[in-house]
C-alpha cells in the first residue's frame, strides 16, 4: 500500500520504498524495512539494526543486534550481547 505518496518494496531480495510511477526513493539494500514513523523507519542491513530517515540516510548506525520501538525518545537496543538504553540519535 502507498502512504504518502511511497510504498515499502522487495527487490532481488532485499528491501527498499518506491513512488507511485515505480521509481526508487530508498534503495534496495536492506534485509527488512519497517514503516515510518515521526520521519524515520527502523531497518535491518547485514544482520544489525539501525534507522534510517526519509531519504535513506542513516540515524543510527546498523551495529544494534536488536532495536524496540522507541518511547518518549528512548529505545531498549541490544549490542554485542549487551542490553542499552538508546536515544533518537543512538547514543
Amino acid at each position: 500500500d502507498f502512504i504518502d505518496g511511497r510504498a515499502k518494496a522487495k527487490k532481488n531480495g532485499k528491501s527498499g520504498y518506491i513512488n507511485e510511477q515505480g521509481e526508487t526513493l530508498i534503495p534496495f539494500v536492506y534485509d527488512n524495512l519497517e514503516d515510518f514513523i515521526d520521519g524515520r523507519a527502523k531497518a535491518k542491513k547485514d544482520y544489525k539494526y539501525g534507522y534510517i530517515d526519509e531519504q535513506g540516510d542513516t540515524l543510527i548506525p546498523f551495529e544494534y543486534d536488536t532495536i524496540e520501538d522507541f518511547i518518549d525518545g528512548k529505545a531498549k537496543a541490544r549490542i554485542n550481547g549487551e542490553l542499552a538504553i538508546i536515544d533518537n540519535n543512538g547514543n
